[in-house]
């Protein structure tokens, strides 16, 4: 079969498809979402939460369907492509459906802006593969993004939407995972084995590591910030174990503009916690140029022995180095033993303006069935949401802080998922002050700044209580 993929900047694709990072379409490193009432058990696979009553579609459902014949863009950032699995799928939907499917890759630093303009313009893709509830702000979905709270596929759901909706009550995206997101240190066990080092449970346990680390001549920590996104994971971790369960409470203060940054003075020690992580020498000399493919590569082979992320970097690892030992435990700032996570979703959206929107639903009702979803699932170890579709391959490394932590109730939220709301905030102002904070920066400074262009992006956006 032809193979079918835009290239945008001409760039060699070679990340693995992340779950995660949130990456600033992404993730924001994460990136974003939900209230503050789920618990660990909904983040089981959708399989095993749904297994009593697992629901099949008849042929007759399926034949409701459009027979194909027709041709669909993907649009999606870099980071979240994995030549593999979207090549299987690819082929899946010619040979299944007799649907031509092309992708539309963009660099992370460019899918937030550029996806912007392409909807706004009337010039969208056939459908987005996007975070969601992240991307209601980014495109004001209900704008410009179809709403699906009608769509067949919406019975077959294993998981409680809430999270998810937009402040109306639609679903501008259809999920292709569940709630999975953990994000913590990565590190890796012959490193630790070596130098006879335990998991920290504590802070000043984790830096002291850091120093028997360093002291071996191997790098402790590996930080990628010319992948702006990554910049965002360590000052959140440590702004949400200092709030721990003030979490939800100050996020919605500050979502609703209530207070500012500079009214919480948790916001200012992580940054400062943050800025003195760099006077250590435990921080990889050309973090600033260092890259996300990097850092995973540096933690597989050993040359860094740990990395600060999320779930999609696991699985991006263990993809790429197979053989690589790696494990994964809570960052313990503040000594709390919690992982950071985000109530956030991937799914694909369908814009308004798109060529063909009734051949677009159709195409991704198609692609949440077993045949095509479970390829994506199995390549990248996610939970699943659907109820009739199982997530067969989450590793080892995950299932476990999903067993000790998520399923556990031992989390805390990350502020990502309101500052989500705002836009393109982070990217515009948030991540260049993590980098700022980084290189020495005066933080009140940064701070005074961020609440100016939270104001600013709270009233252009018409945000309750701006």
């Amino acid at each position: 079969m032809k193979k079918l993929i835009k290239l945008t900047a001409a760039m060699t694709l070679s990340v693995s498809l992340l779950a995660g990072c949130g990456n600033s379409g992404s993730g924001t490193g994460s990136s974003p979402e939900g209230d503050g009432s789920r618990g660990g058990s909904e983040t089981q696979s959708s399989a095993q939460a749904g297994s009593e009553s697992v629901v099949s579609e008849d042929d007759s459902a399926r034949e409701e369907r459009t027979e194909g014949g027709y041709s669909i863009t993907l649009m999606l950032a870099q980071s979240s492509y994995s030549e593999e699995a979207f090549s299987r799928i690819r082929e899946k939907f010619s040979d299944i459906y007799d649907i031509s499917l092309e992708y539309e890759v963009i660099p992370d630093a460019q899918f937030t802006n550029l996806s912007q303009v392409r909807v706004s313009t009337g010039e969208a893709p056939d459908v987005i593969f996007a975070n969601v509830p992240a991307a209601y702000s980014t495109y004001d979905a209900p704008n410009t993004l179809v709403k699906m709270n009608d769509q067949p596929w919406m019975s077959r759901l294993g998981m409680d939407t809430k999270a998810i909706e937009a402040q109306d009550g639609g679903l501008y995206g259809m999920p292709i995972t569940g709630f999975s997101g953990v994000m913590g240190v990565i590190y890796n066990k012959d490193v630790f084995e070596t130098l006879s080092l335990e998991v920290p449970k504590t802070y000043d346990n984790f830096l002291e590591a850091c120093e028997t680390i360093k002291q071996s001549g191997v790098n402790p920590l590996y930080l990628s910030f010319k992948d702006t996104w990554t910049t965002q994971i360590v000052p959140m971790i440590y702004f949400a174990n200092l709030l721990d369960e003030r979490c939800d409470e100050v996020y919605q203060q500050l979502n609703a503009n209530q207070m500012s940054f500079a009214d919480v003075p948790e916001f200012k020690q992580a940054l400062t916690d943050f800025q003195a992580l760099f006077d250590t020498g435990y921080v990889n000399e050309d973090y600033i140029v260092g890259t996300y493919d990097e850092s995973q590569a540096a933690v597989a082979e050993g040359r860094s022995a740990m990395m600060v992320c999320g779930e999609y970097a696991v699985n991006a690892i263990l993809e790429k180095y197979p053989d690589a030992n790696i494990g994964m435990f809570p960052l313990p700032y503040n000594d709390v033993d919690k992982v950071m996570t985000a109530k956030y979703v991937y799914a694909l959206c369908v814009p308004n303006a798109a060529a063909n929107v009734e051949q677009s639903l159709d195409f991704i009702d198609k692609f949440s069935q077993a045949d095509i979803l479970g390829i994506y699932l199995n390549a990248n170890s996610v939970n699943s949401p659907y109820s009739d579709v199982a997530s067969e391959n989450i590793n080892d490394v995950l299932q476990g802080m999903y067993d000790s932590y998520l399923n556990a109730g031992k989390f805390v939220v990350q502020v990502g998922d309101i500052i989500a709301n705002f836009s393109s905030l982070n990217d515009d102002v948030m991540f260049p002050a993590y980098i700022n904070i980084s290189q020495g920066a005066d933080i009140d400074k940064e701070i005074s700044n961020i609440d100016k262009n939270v104001k600013e992006y709270g009233e252009s956006l018409g945000l309750e209580g701006f």
